[in-house]
């Protein structure tokens, strides 16, 4: 929990230098990473993408929710391989985490941040922006953000970094 911002997620990885600890996390429970065995799957009313994930997430500890389920068939063999793997191949590389740590197979949310924030520092070759504000819930993937000195930017990737002096930052990537 950081301010307004409170995420469920799982270290990925973390190490020190120089006296200092940094720490990557990641949305969820952690369990993506693991493998899963291969299955078979036999229906003639068809096997739906929500039916083959569920199974993968309850495997690994995980929860996922899909938003527009779709048929893999009557005959779908799930093959042995890391959770994440599955994951990408039934979704398509179209999915994400909300802040509760569900995994979301579908579209991002849209709209704008009406929040207010400032801006330290733009990198127009790199498509990224540093931002400071009070309220970092509002700052998601798939909003808008406009300012002043800013044209309408689409958010596309978040990174936040705490300072030991309890500051915080965002890095925003944006498209």
């Amino acid at each position: 929990m950081a301010g307004d911002l409170t995420l469920q997620c799982a270290v990925y990885r973390t190490d020190s230098f120089a006296g200092q600890r940094e720490v990557r996390l990641v949305g969820g429970f952690g369990g993506w990473r693991k493998p899963v065995s291969s299955q078979a799957y036999k229906n003639s009313a068809g096997i739906n993408v929500s039916l083959v994930l569920g199974d993968v997430a309850n495997t690994v500890g995980e929860k996922v929710s899909v938003s527009n389920d779709s048929s893999l068939g009557q005959h779908f063999v799930r093959e042995a391989a890391k959770a994440s793997r599955v994951l990408d191949q039934l979704s398509g590389s179209l999915w994400w985490s909300k802040p509760d740590g569900t995994t979301v197979v579908g579209d991002r949310v849209t709209g704008s941040v009406t929040s207010q924030f400032n801006i330290e520092d733009e990198k127009g070759d790199k498509g990224s922006i540093v931002v400071h504000t009070e309220h970092l819930a509002d700052w998601v993937p798939g909003l808008t953000v406009t300012s002043p000195t800013l044209s309408t930017k689409t958010l596309s990737f978040i990174r936040h970094t705490f300072e030991m002096d309890g500051k915080a930052k965002m890095e925003v990537l944006y498209v």
